[in-house]
């Protein structure tokens, strides 16, 4: 009786995660010389899982008529237990009794995907003209689960230090923490233009990076306001000159004094 009607399932096997959703074409071909009217069910699956559209269809003996497919759709809830299962696609004829056609389904449900942390840095940007700039990185764990993170500092530009206090949070479930991050330029700017700094967070097997960014200052504006002043740039010339003058014609003027 099989061979009356012959079933393609695809894709299969298929390899799901809890949550998800998949469509599954179903191609039933009917080969014999009646009309026939097929109804299908899954089987050995929870029937919240599943739903076909349409559940039953009408094939005639010749082509183009005697193919037609069917969409099943397969919604994991998000508990459901990883693992494999085995559920069966079955074809039942109006013309025939028992199963016309059945063909297994290699479903394999994944481990569900854990909910990735918020990672948040405060501020992003800092200016300041301080030898230690610090940072807050604000922590949230979005899963039920203790959760551990390991954070690390990438520098983009040579020459800079990062200490995280402390480099490892440990957050229970739905727990929010911080810990504080200082950046320190080995060379402190004192007279020149703002110095920028860029680094990354990042933390072990979690697919998250937050990015940051330092503007070193001067630590004496005003000698740098002088210095790229001009009128005051020529002032700081011509003082000394002015000065070492006043000083000769005061020592030569002496001699003329005492003659008086």
């Amino acid at each position: 009786m099989a061979e009356n009607v012959t079933m393609r399932v695809q894709p299969n096997p298929v390899q799901m995660t809890p949550g998800e959703s998949m469509d599954i074409a179903i191609t039933l071909t009917n080969n014999s010389q009646e009309v026939e009217r097929y109804e299908i069910t899954v089987v050995d699956m929870s029937a919240t899982w599943f739903k076909l559209e349409p559940s039953d269809m009408l094939l005639y003996p010749e082509a183009p008529g005697n193919e037609g497919t069917i969409n099943l759709k397969i919604t994991l809830p998000a508990d459901a237990s990883p693992g494999s299962y085995l559920p069966s696609v079955q074809v039942t004829s109006n013309l025939q009794p028992g199963i016309a056609a059945s063909t297994p389904i290699n479903l394999g449900i994944n481990p569900p995907k854990l909910a990735a942390p918020d990672i948040k840095l405060e501020p992003e940007v800092l200016r300041t003209s301080v030898g230690t700039a610090r940072y807050r990185i604000n922590l949230k764990n979005n899963q039920e689960q203790p959760l551990s993170l390991r954070l690390a500092v990438e520098q983009e530009q040579p020459n800079v230090q990062s200490n995280l206090v402390p480099p490892v949070v440990r957050l229970a479930p739905n727990a929010a923490g911080f810990t504080m991050l200082e950046i320190q330029p080995q060379r402190r700017n004192w007279i020149r233009a703002d110095r920028t700094y860029k680094f990354k967070i990042t933390a072990d097997d979690v697919p998250v990076a937050v990015f940051g960014t330092l503007r070193q200052s001067a630590g004496l504006p005003w000698v740098r306001a002088i210095i790229t002043n001009v009128g005051w740039s020529l002032l700081l010339i011509l003082l000394p000159l002015i000065f070492a003058g006043l000083l000769i014609a005061f020592v030569m003027a002496a001699p003329c004094r005492h003659q008086h």
